[in-house]
């Protein structure tokens, strides 16, 4: 599923208005199956990455955000 925050400007903190990129999202990227799944998530694009924190802190417009390490999990492949 993909995160509601895409649809947020970073420059400004706003959301988009048509609800950018989701709704575009919308239109291809829907699951059938699983049916367990599609039930689950009839409306929601699936399309995304996973992360997690190891350390709470504050992110303010404009900042970057950078990935410092890759999962050990061999369930998740990056790409």
């Amino acid at each position: 599923m993909k995160c509601l925050l895409t649809t947020i400007n970073p420059e400004n903190g706003e959301r988009h208005p048509d609800h950018e990129p989701m709704k575009t999202l919308r239109s291809y990227r829907l699951i059938s199956q699983p049916l367990e799944l599609a039930k689950t998530w009839a409306a929601k694009p699936v399309f995304g990455a996973h992360f997690a924190l190891d350390h709470g802190g504050e992110i303010r417009v404009g900042e970057k955000v950078m990935a410092a390490t890759v999962s050990a999990n061999p369930h998740i492949s990056v790409f």
